[in-house]
């Protein structure tokens, strides 16, 4: 699969880091990455786009991986930014897949650029914060990081900054996912020793050497106000959800389902977060091709 890498313009001049693989001609999908994330796919990931001649776009969100940041930003400013880039590269119409926290911007794009976007995947994505019982079910690690962000800036950035500190000296995928263990069920800690953990160490190093920025706007963003209204993605939208999630629990994925206007909920049993995003890639191409309106 041809791939290449290059900056882009949003439409406010900030410059975007990007990814394309794929060719011109082939149908289009923005990968959008979690939280934190980097631009970076996963080589199996590349193989089922490859197989079913599609194009993937992929870019790091504000502040991450090469990204000019972008304070104060809200996850509605993602379908501007996805819109231009779409402009620039000639792709008028595309489908959008959006792993854990870029799922919410996924969404963003649904309700945003109705026009433009075919068909939406869901992959392990948290629900809106107004969900009620928003923290039941999530791991240790993650209702930290949400408190931190609800007690305010000064306070996520302090958590944030001792995070970072933690991955700093990380130099392997055992020392990686003793980590992340406060995030995982043990699916997702079976992942890692399967190619995932060697890719996650790749961009988490990345992460850890750019600063807290891109992942503190993005948490501000997250776990406030979106900036649209969930009514407005009447697109059709794969939700795929496994059982033993503790980064976003079952029952965001089944909120989701519940409360989107043309959702179909995809459960999978005995699967986790990063074991759900790492494998069966193709199956979740299958689907959002299938949904294409």
């Amino acid at each position: 699969m041809r791939c290449a890498e290059r900056a882009i313009h949003a439409a406010d001049g900030r410059l975007l880091s990007m990814f394309t693989a794929g060719r011109p001609e082939d149908d289009c999908v923005f990968v959008l990455h979690g939280t934190p994330g980097v631009r970076e796919m996963f080589k199996p990931e590349l193989a089922e786009g490859a197989r079913r001649d599609l194009r993937y776009i992929a870019y790091s969100r504000p502040g991450y991986g090469g990204s000019d940041r972008q304070p104060g930003r809200l996850v509605r400013d993602c379908a501007s930014d996805v819109g231009a880039i779409a402009n620039q590269i000639g792709v008028e119409r595309f489908f959008v897949i959006g792993e854990s926290g870029g799922g919410p911007h996924a969404l963003a794009c649904a309700a945003l650029l109705p026009d433009r976007v075919r068909a939406v995947a869901l992959v392990a994505s948290p629900a809106p914060p107004v969900m009620e019982g928003w923290e039941h079910g999530m791991g240790k690690g993650n209702i930290e990081e949400l408190r931190a962000a609800r007690e305010g800036p000064d306070a996520l950035r302090i958590h944030l900054e001792n995070e970072i500190q933690g991955l700093d000296v990380i130099k392997t995928v055992t020392q990686l996912r003793n980590a992340l263990d406060k995030h995982l069920d043990d699916p997702d800690r079976v992942v890692f020793d399967g190619g995932y953990g060697a890719f996650l160490l790749t961009a988490w190093k990345q992460i850890a050497e750019e600063g807290i920025w891109g992942w503190f706007d993005d948490d501000l963003a997250l776990y406030g106000d979106w900036g649209f209204e969930l009514d407005d993605a009447v697109v059709p939208v794969t939700v795929w959800q496994g059982d033993s999630d503790r980064i976003a629990p079952l029952s965001h994925g089944r909120w989701l389902a519940n409360n989107l206007a043309n959702a179909d909920l995809r459960l999978l049993a005995g699967v986790g977060h990063i074991s759900l995003v790492a494998d069966g890639y193709g199956a979740i191409l299958d689907a959002l091709m299938a949904s294409d309106i």
